[in-house]
């Protein structure tokens, strides 16, 4: 089946591209700053669908994680974390809402994007988690190295899919797919058709 006329709806623009990647990429520069200026030991950088160029047009959330190493503790990773994406909502003129995972992390609205500012441990693959959100960079070069920019397409179709018919997000109140998951099904099958038709 041609997808194409769908798809136009589905990808973002170059404009809004363009838009998501400059307000990305100047958070992620201001932090980055930050740190090296006071000699904090952590880096910021994307990820999620942003950085995958699997998000649907329209939803372009962006989610900066600030990686620690595993050396510091959690109070430290908690408290440095969020003085960091207060520093960074404040540079941006932004509004801040904090929330709590297993650990805190800042939304702000930034250029009417929503932005994610999360702290989290660098572990390496095989390594176990010391908090719940540490796999999250590992997922992103996972996918960032395996999927196609074809691919990237039939994410999108399936991921509007799921959206659809009430299944997209692994949050609470959803209980279904992740856009990580989402993803993995189109590596493994290798198009949002025959992922639908294995289903």
């Amino acid at each position: 089946m041609n997808f194409e006329l769908i798809l136009k709806d589905l990808k973002p623009s170059q404009d809004e591209i363009d838009a998501v990647n400059e307000t990305s990429d100047k958070v992620i520069d201001f932090i980055n700053d930050t740190c090296e200026e006071e000699g904090i030991d952590a880096k910021a950088m994307a990820v999620g669908s942003v950085a995958k160029n699997t998000w649907l047009s329209g939803k372009s959330d962006i989610d900066i994680f600030i990686h620690f190493p595993t050396t510091v503790d959690m109070d430290y990773l908690k408290e440095t974390g969020l003085y960091l994406a207060y520093k960074t909502n404040d540079e941006f003129n932004g509004k801040a809402n904090q929330h709590y995972a297993s650990h805190p992390y800042l939304t702000c609205e930034i250029d009417g994007f929503e932005v994610d500012i999360v702290p989290c441990y660098e572990i390496e693959e095989g390594e176990s988690i010391i908090s719940a959100v540490d796999r999250t960079i590992l997922h992103t070069r996972y996918i960032q190295k395996h999927l196609s920019k074809e691919q990237e397409d039939e994410v999108l179709l399936l991921k509007k899919f799921m959206d659809a018919v009430g299944t997209y997000g692994s949050e609470f109140k959803t209980g279904g797919f992740a856009g990580y998951l989402c993803e993995l099904l189109i590596l493994n099958y290798g198009t949002f058709d025959a992922t639908i038709r294995a289903a």
